[in-house]
């Protein structure tokens, strides 16, 4: 299912989903980070949440990757689908995909 959409991530050590179902490339950029901490970005085969933060890369306000593949992001994941974030309280993520 598409999404476009800005999501406040929880501000613990919840993993957030990011896509709306399965998806094979996505954009997504950190729009409002009040404390510059970031957040993790994890992608995923399936719609279980990351279980680690193994692999998973940090972006901060004003990254941003723009209609990427999930593969290229994360190429040493089989078929990556979900995408997924956990970071600071205050921290909102815009991602788009069809």
């Amino acid at each position: 299912m598409p999404r476009h959409t800005t999501i406040s991530l929880q501000g613990d050590e919840t993993w957030t989903q990011l896509t709306a179902g399965d998806a094979t490339a996505a954009t997504f950029q950190v729009i409002n980070d009040v404390y510059n901490s970031g957040c993790l970005i994890q992608c995923t085969a399936t719609g279980t949440a990351p279980t680690s933060d193994d692999g998973a890369i940090r972006i901060f306000q004003r990254d941003r990757a723009i209609n990427e593949d999930l593969a290229d992001l994360f190429p040493g994941l089989t078929s990556p689908v979900r995408l997924w974030a956990k970071g600071g309280a205050h921290v909102r993520v815009a991602v788009s995909h069809a």
